[in-house]
């Protein structure tokens, strides 16, 4: 009789409609996908059955042993954001996602790719490029057992894959006032981990022995500051429109699939940056006798009623060029710098002629400012370039544009606290 044992892959593969292809991977040695293994038996016996268990490694007060639960824990919290999806669309089909967890990832780092191999991740993070990367140090920060955690970064997948991100990224924190598409962006994470779980309670384990961290009621807990620009009023407002239980302004329970149609078909196409601007007017669209309930929600977070994607009841983040080929705008500092609100400011205009333009941006109250800019086709929506060389008080870029509407997303590398710019398009 032969002696075998059975040998279990971290992954997750289903084909054909619903289907999926999971895999967690050692991204420090060379991509190698985890497994665990039973004990030697003879395939003779009576008895075929065999228990396998996936220990934690735990010895009392620290790691005393290979950690062979770690990937299959990240699996169960994937599996739970894909039957949530499956919930609102059966046929929906899983591009291809690879995880990359390792003991030895470890929050720092830049992100090259030499880096990455090395474990220095800086965060969990999705790549945009169909992986995770999730914290592993023990004594640190580990993520494998922190559900909310992994749950929120396969949100931004879900969002590259199925919806549409124009988030710029960046750090963000309590209390931040953030530009409007890393403010959508996280707090759909947020959100989106409370409804995949059905549990509002986010939590991250860190520390000596995973014993600190923090965590947060995605429900009830009052934000550290409203707005459309607060990554804690979007996740609030989200999980508002979700959940069954109503309190305070919430009066409404639309359940994920209203969510998800939104996120799949008007945020994908939109012709605006990704926002809470953006979200709301096509749920709203699809939900035209809840829109009083909606606005209750955005009230009590401070933002008025959305008319539009470009948020003009709110503030002027875009201006619009309109006949002229010229315009004036504004970005502050004095929020933070990269990827706070008013760091950068949206210029819509119109192409009516295909051939070559010169776009420039030109400081005119002084000359300290690295002016940068982005051009945006907007349907469909493309990122055609971005101009960023590390000039004074001018940035030029040529472009050969077709007729159709555009965006531009004009920012400050220097980030001063006040800089205004002339903007031409020749």
């Amino acid at each position: 009789m032969q002696n075998v044992r059975i040998c279990v892959y971290a992954k997750l593969e289903k084909s054909g409609i619903g289907g999926y292809d999971v895999e967690v991977v050692d991204n420090t040695n060379n991509d190698a996908v985890y497994t665990m293994q039973s004990s030697l038996f003879n395939i003779g016996e009576d008895s075929t059955r065999r228990n396998l268990n996936a220990s934690s490694g735990w010895g009392g007060y620290g790691y005393s042993s290979a950690r062979v639960s770690a990937p299959f824990a990240i699996l169960d919290s994937i599996y739970q954001a894909i039957k949530k999806v499956k919930s609102a669309d059966s046929n929906v089909i899983f591009p291809k996602l690879k995880v990359n967890w390792s003991v030895r990832n470890v929050p720092s780092g830049g992100g090259s790719e030499g880096e990455l191999r090395d474990g220095l991740i800086l965060t969990s993070h999705y790549n945009g490029d169909g992986n995770l990367y999730i914290l592993g140090d023990e004594n640190s920060d580990t993520d494998e057992f922190d559900n909310h955690i992994i749950i929120h970064e396969w949100g931004h997948y879900f969002e590259d894959k199925f919806s549409r991100s124009d988030s710029i990224g960046g750090s963000h924190g309590e209390g931040d006032k953030l530009d409007i598409r890393v403010a959508f962006g996280e707090g759909w994470g947020n959100a989106w981990s409370a409804i995949a779980t059905d549990d509002p309670i986010y939590f991250d384990t860190q520390g000596f022995m995973q014993s600190d961290g923090f965590y947060m009621n995605i429900e009830s807990e009052n934000s550290a500051v409203k707005g459309f620009f607060s990554e804690d009023s979007i996740q609030h407002i989200l999980y508002d429109l979700y959940d069954s239980h109503n309190d305070g302004a919430d009066r409404l329970s639309l359940g994920f699939k209203p969510i998800y149609n939104t996120l799949v078909r008007f945020q994908k196409n939109t012709k605006a940056f990704t926002s809470i601007f953006t979200f709301i007017t096509g749920l709203q669209e699809e939900n035209p006798s809840k829109q009083d309930k909606i606005n209750a929600i955005l009230n009590s977070e401070d933002i008025k009623p959305i008319v539009d994607i470009y948020g003009s009841s709110q503030s002027n983040l875009y201006s619009n060029m309109g006949d002229s080929s010229t315009s004036t705008i504004c970005t502050s500092g004095e929020n933070g710098r990269f990827n706070k609100l008013e760091n950068h400011k949206y210029i819509r205009f119109y192409i009516d002629a295909s051939k070559n333009y010169i776009i420039s941006v030109v400081q005119n109250n002084g000359s300290m400012s690295d002016p940068d800019f982005g051009v945006y086709r907007t349907s469909p929506f493309l990122h055609l370039g971005d101009s960023d060389s590390t000039t004074y008080k001018r940035e030029i870029g040529r472009y050969i544009l077709d007729s159709g509407d555009y965006l531009l997303d004009i920012s400050d590398y220097n980030g001063q606290n006040y800089a205004c710019f002339d903007i031409n398009i020749n």
